[in-house]
This record gives C-alpha cells, sequence and structure tokens, in this order.
C-alpha cells in the first residue's frame, strides 16, 4: 500500500506489522523507530526499538547516520506519527524507510510481543 502525505511529495512505503516483525527476526540490517513520547513508549514498545519522538526527529536525526543504509521500520500508536517521520527519513536520504501501518495497535492486535518500562 502506497500513500502520499498532505505538505509531503514523498511516496512512504506502508507495511503490516505481521510483515515488521517478521523482518526484524529476519535481518539485524533493521531498525525499528519508535517515534511517540516516551510515557506512549514506557506503557509499551517493541523491544528493541529507538525512541525518537517524532517532534524531535529533524534535530536528532544525527543518532539515526549510522543506520542509514538499513531498512528503518517507523511505528508510532496508529501509524500517523510514524508515517510523517518515514516522509522525513526519506527526504533525508534514507531510502529504506518505511511505515508501519497500524502502529503499535496493530502489532498488539496482531499478537506480537511488547514490553514496558525503559
Amino acid at each position: 500500500m502506497f500513500g502520499f502525505m498532505k505538505g509531503f511529495g514523498t511516496v512512504v512505503e506502508e507495511i503490516s506489522a505481521e510483515q515488521a516483525h517478521q523482518r526484524m527476526a529476519k535481518k539485524n540490517e533493521v531498525v525499528l523507530l519508535d517515534v511517540r513520547t516516551p510515557a506512549e513508549y514506557e506503557q509499551a514498545h517493541v523491544e528493541g526499538s529507538l525512541l525518537i519522538p517524532v517532534q524531535d526527529l529533524q534535530t536528532q536525526m544525527g543518532q539515526l547516520d549510522k543506520h542509514k543504509n538499513k531498512e528503518i521500520l517507523v511505528i508510532c500508536r496508529s501509524g500517523n506519527r510514524s508515517y510523517t517521520a518515514a516522509a522525513m527519513l526519506k527526504e533525508k536520504g534514507f531510502e529504506k524507510a518505511f511505515n508501519v501501518s497500524g502502529g503499535v495497535m496493530s502489532w498488539y492486535q496482531a499478537g506480537l510481543p511488547l514490553t514496558s518500562g525503559r
């Protein structure tokens, strides 16, 4: 599924939570970027995910430079903030940025593992 974000001319490919989980299990060349708030992250998150809230992404994008050649799977609560973040990444040259459609909500509904705390 492909979509366009208002204000961005960038196409972001969306993948399901199940596809994201499978890619993470098969490759260590995959980064899961969580763009929710720290409070949301503490409630429940995918183990091993990297937290950079979407509102901080522009200023903290340098943290991702070492991952520029990896797949970056971007997740939020429902898929909206992560779409915006993935579009931002693609515009900065992160060619393999994908949005996890439905976010943590779809991850949970699929029965995939989540953890809490920091």
